[in-house]
Formats: structure tokens, sequence, C-alpha cells
């Protein structure tokens, strides 16, 4: 053995619908991957690509921040 440690070892149902990083995410299906704007933390509420969304948990303190978020076509 080589030394190797998985990225994830999980179900494979749960790598697709939570992968714990970008690389797994990828690997197990086609990923849209916009930037997205905080604009109501105490709600969850972002904007990405000019479409308001909501996360399903509150973002506190990140008012205006750009975070990554992941997409399944």
């Amino acid at each position: 053995m080589n030394g190797a440690i998985a990225d994830q070892a999980s179900p494979p149902f749960e790598v697709y619908i939570q992968p714990r990083r970008r690389f797994m995410a990828n690997f197990v299906g086609t990923l849209n991957a916009p930037h997205a704007i905080v604009t109501g933390p105490a709600w969850g509420h972002i904007t990405t690509m000019g479409t308001p969304a909501q996360m399903p948990a509150a973002l506190a303190g990140a008012k205006d921040l750009t975070l990554g978020v992941a997409l399944r076509p």
C-alpha cells in the first residue's frame, strides 16, 4: 500500500448528494458551480446567476459574502 487516504468513504448516494469536497462532487457526476452572493444571512437567502435562492440553513454574519454553490442539472 502506498499510504493513500480516501477522500470520502461513504455510500454512493451520500457522496452524490452530500460530497465533502468539490473534487468528489465532480468525480461522481455532472456539476454546475456558480458563485453566489449572500443577500439575507438570517434566512439563508442567496442570489446566484441573477436568481434568488434559499439555502437550507442560516448564514449568520455572511451578508454580501461571495461563495461557491454546487448545483446538479
